[in-house]
């Protein structure tokens, strides 16, 4: 696994949770650490029909010990990190997760589970670095559980603007979903 340290500062932990398979997700979160702002992933107009079955989106905060409710029962298989720079605009990364929920696998338009591990774990190795980028967006890395272990993606690139919408992935990997 490796471990992202950015020269600027701290770095933000947020989840993204699906609430359909962790309907307490906020219940024992509130127990475990304090969070400072939680949104609704689809909170857009696209996505509005969807408001009652949206995934979380919970600012955990920078210490990393938060990392520890990646663990959690039923936590381990629908929930992700993305570390982000503390300074990061919290608007601009809802948007990026919310056109990466709507991404297009090469031309063809797709719903992407992204907020779980099994969406991860059997692709990271195999993406080229424009997807990396795509799929982190404004991240620094994106943390999961597989497996019983935690398992992190990291982009060492330099952050630049958000990539055109609709997000287009092109790794060889996708040419199997599709």
């Amino acid at each position: 696994m490796n471990s992202y340290q950015t020269s600027s500062g701290s770095l933000n932990y947020w989840l993204i949770i699906d609430t359909v398979r962790v309907p307490d997700a906020l219940e024992v979160l509130s127990q475990f650490a304090p969070f400072q702002n939680v949104f609704r992933l689809f909170a857009t107009a696209n996505l509005q029909h969807l408001i009652e079955h949206s995934p979380l989106v919970l600012n955990l905060g920078t210490d990393k010990a938060v990392l520890e409710c990646l663990s959690f029962e039923d936590f381990d298989t629908s929930s992700v990190v993305f570390a982000l720079d503390e300074q990061c605009d919290e608007e601009g990364f809802l948007v990026h997760l919310q056109q990466l929920f709507l991404a297009h696998i090469d031309s063809k338009p797709s719903v992407l589970r992204f907020y779980s591990g099994s969406f991860w774990q059997p692709i990271y190795q195999d993406l080229d670095d424009d997807d990396i980028s795509t799929l982190l967006g404004p991240a620094r890395a994106v943390i999961w559980f597989a497996n019983s272990e935690r398992h992190q993606l990291d982009f060492l690139g330099a952050i630049t603007a958000l990539p055109q919408q609709p997000y287009v992935l092109m790794s060889d990997i996708f040419n199997t979903w599709v």
